[in-house]
């Protein structure tokens, strides 16, 4: 259901599957209604109208009923021919309650005795009814080997209890007491019409699911049938009601079987065509596809290999084109294929015109026999796989030949041993002829008789002196290294050198002894070489630093160039690596003698160098001691999480750190250290170590904890200073105090004095001014302050 909004309101827009599934089910549940509507309709107007008569019409009955009862076995037969293993299971149990109705009905018309009559009538629809209902059973059940009992199983017990009712009637139940149907008779009616409608519901549920039209059809029959047999107690025995019921179920068998033969006329068509397409796929097939009989021999065929025709193969043993060794196994999968009714599979050989070729022989039961064939046998040219799989298992070799090799190569040793190995393995490996590595270096016989310096003109004139390709290691039909003419190789110049400054990186062709490039064609005719190889030996991105060639006397694979160009970059690694190694050596006579502990670390973390004060610093005898080893062996598993990874991550980043970080001995001791940490790049920048330079700071840190104490005991001794300090500021504050009285009695007493003067000095002036002499006498102590 979808939901729009329109103007701010929820509309709901119709979903087209649910009103399909609405429209079905409306239709079966109207058919089922009007079915039920016209059984009730008959019984109902038989006595409305005054139809309540008695038609004891014995012969009619019976022909109804055997018309019924044959109608009911044939669409059993039907159901069961058109029926596919593994598919529509509901057929076995609908052809099962078909077939025991329908020898019940045959039985109940043969019978014209009351009691067996009216007992072989009940009994026919509750079996039918029952055996209806279990299309509610899972699949797996019908689908099951022994389900293909069920059939045969109900048809013998039905059968014998026909007979057995037939001879014995009076061991059977009474079904009439006085012309009206017992209870025995209406229990066995209803139980049966129960089933059949349970098994409409069935139908009506797989009718909505897949919409197929056998399912609305058995949805209809189950359905009437079922009303007519729980209305059954509305009718007598011979009345109109009675006849009405009959008529309808042989209506509704005869619609069932008309339909059904219908729907068997349109499989029948339908394998045809199934048949004429199988047929014309097999006939295109690029397999080849035999019929086979029980003995194993050829019926029919859908093609035959060039130079063998029909006649050759037709009749024979499949046997006899399968080769010596594989006759044993193929003759054991056609009997187990036989035995067990499962495909067999095996890969055979055969020898063909063509050559010998290899084939994935499937052996199947047919589920129909074919023109006197059980067995199908489909062969399937795997002749290129094979090949393809046995070339993957050989490069697969040659890889793990080479990974051995590089595992060599990381080992210790000189550089001209490691390119030895190299060129001995690629000999081995590959089949080659002879292999030669070069190296680039400085010319160093351009003035010694190296004969490229003395050719002036021509392509092979040498233009490099200062970088030239030295011959390091050779293997296979050539192993010396000092040759006159390949010794050295001008750059630039012959195939060798051309592979060493072209931008391609390599050079390779499967026809040396015609290829212009190449430059003695004669030489490599008198040799039988067919292919020639030459890798660049260039670490990413910087120069050529070397070449790995050699020649074949067999074409070269795709997949050989590819490992042979992988082990061209190993090789670029290894050299790359020797001359690191061969630097930090120089460097090494340079630093053996410093002071200061010196260390270079490889990105793995293992020691490339370490100097004599490093190695004394930690304990050991000298640096050759810790080369090749990991550095996390200079510190405890504390300082690795906490304090090395942390400097490694910034010198990563800033390129060089400086940091107090301790150091663990041999013995176990930790010792404080300054480190300095700088990144080692190459000419391209990209980092390949790193280098520590290390100082034993244990007699600075004695010196700092005495200098430390020295503070401490100054420090104390300052705060007892303070103290008296603190006491003498005290004291002179109380002096002060007392001085400040002092002070101020001493101002307020001469202050006093002095006012005294002053108005002394003024009696005697108002005196003077009035003619009369000083009263008082003003002594020059008085005006002092």
């Amino acid at each position: 259901m979808n939901d729009t909004r329109e103007s701010g309101r929820r509309t709901r827009t119709p979903d087209p599957r649910r009103a399909t599934r609405r429209a079905v089910t409306g239709a079966v549940l109207l058919v089922l209604v009007a079915g039920l509507l016209l059984a009730t309709a008959g019984g109902a107007t038989s006595g409305t109208l005054g139809l309540e008569w008695h038609g004891n019409h014995m012969a009619f009955h019976s022909s109804v009923d055997v018309a019924g009862g044959l109608f009911a076995l044939a669409l059993a037969a039907i159901l069961m021919a058109s029926r596919r293993p593994g598919s529509n299971p509901h057929h076995l149990w609908m052809a099962a309650a078909l077939a025991g109705m329908g020898i019940l009905d045959v039985a109940h018309a043969a019978d014209a005795r009351g009691e067996t009559f009216v007992w072989f009538h009940g009994t026919a629809t509750c079996v039918g009814g029952v055996l209806s209902a279990l299309v509610w059973l899972p699949a797996r059940i019908a689908g099951s080997p022994r389900s293909r009992l069920v059939l045969p199983l109900t048809i013998a017990a039905v059968l014998a209890f026909s007979v057995f009712s037939l001879a014995f009637p009076g061991l059977t139940l009474a079904t009439v007491n006085d012309g009206v149907f017992s209870l025995t008779a209406r229990s066995l009616n209803v139980l049966g019409g129960l089933g059949f409608l349970a098994a409409a519901g069935w139908f009506v549920r797989r009718y909505r699911a897949a919409r197929r039209w056998d399912d609305y059809l058995f949805a209809c029959l189950c359905g009437l049938l079922g009303t007519a047999a729980v209305l059954f107690e509305l009718s007598a025995l011979w009345s109109a009601a009675w006849w009405w019921w009959h008529l309808l179920r042989l209506a509704a068998f005869a619609l069932a079987i008309g339909y059904s033969a219908i729907a068997y006329r349109r499989e029948i068509d339908d394998r045809r065509r199934s048949q004429v397409f199988q047929r014309a796929l097999t006939e295109s097939s690029p397999d080849f596809i035999f019929i086979l009989g029980r003995d194993g021999t050829i019926r029919r065929v859908n093609r035959t290999a060039p130079g063998h025709g029909e006649a050759d193969v037709i009749g024979h043993a499949a046997r006899e084109f399968v080769s010596p060794h594989d006759r044993d196994a193929f003759d054991a999968a056609v009997s187990r294929a036989l035995a067990t009714g499962e495909m067999q599979a095996l890969e055979t050989t055969s020898s063909l015109p063509s050559g010998r070729r290899h084939f994935l022989a499937r052996l199947s039961p047919l589920a129909e026999p074919m023109d006197g064939g059980v067995l199908v046998l489909i062969s399937t040219d795997i002749t290129d796989r094979k090949h393809a799989e046995e070339g993957l298992r050989e490069t697969m070799r040659r890889q793990e030949a080479l990974n051995h090799l590089q595992d060599a190569l990381l080992g210790r040793g000189d550089l001209p041993e490691k390119l030895k190995k190299i060129t001995d393995g690629v000999v081995e490996t590959f089949d080659a002829d002879f292999c030669r590595i070069w190296i680039t270096k400085t010319g160093d016989r351009c003035h010694a008789g190296c004969i490229h310096a003395a050719v002036t003109e021509g392509p092979h004139v040498c233009r490099h002196r200062d970088r030239c390709l030295h011959l390091m290691a050779s293997s296979g039909r050539y192993t010396h290294v000092d040759g006159e003419v390949h010794r050295r190789v001008p750059f630039g110049c012959y195939k060798i050198g051309r592979v060493a400054a072209e931008q391609d990186g390599k050079f390779l062709t499967n026809q040396a002894a015609t290829d212009p490039r190449v430059h003695n064609h004669d030489w490599v005719r008198q040799l039988g070489l067919v292919s020639f190889a030459g890798y660049q030996l260039r670490p990413p991105g910087g120069p050529t630093i070397g070449v790995l060639a050699l020649f074949s006397q067999h074409a070269i694979a795709p997949e050989e160039d590819a490992l042979l160009e992988s082990l061209a970059n190993t090789t670029a690694q290894v050299v790359q690596k020797a001359q690191a190694e061969d630097q930090i050596r120089r460097l090494a006579t340079i630093t053996e003698q410093a002071a200061e502990g010196i260390a270079v670390i490889d990105p793995a973390g293992n020691f490339q160098f370490a100097n004599h004060a490093w190695a004394a610093m930690h304990g050991y005898a000298s640096g050759d001691e810790l080369v090749g080893r990991h550095a996390s062996m200079c510190h405890t598993s504390e300082q690795l999480d906490a304090e090395v990874t942390p400097l490694h991550e910034e010198v990563k980043k800033q390129g060089q750190c400086i940091r107090e970080i301790p150091h663990l001995r041999r013995d176990g001791t930790i010792f404080p250290a300054m480190a300095t940490v700088t990144l080692l790049k190459d000419a391209q920048g990209r980092p390949y170590g790193i280098a520590v330079f290390l100082q034993d700071i244990t007699k600075r840190k004695r010196a700092e904890e005495q200098l430390a104490r020295y503070v401490a005991a100054l420090e104390s001794t300052n705060k007892a200073l303070e103290e008296l300090s603190e006491a003498g500021r005290a004291t002179s504050a109380s002096l002060a105090e007392k001085l400040e009285e002092v002070e101020g009695f001493n101002r307020l007493a001469v202050g006093r004095e002095l006012r005294m003067v002053e108005l002394k000095e003024e009696i005697n002036g108002l005196l003077a001014e009035q003619g009369k002499l000083p009263k008082y006498e003003i002594a020059g102590a008085e005006v002092t302050a």
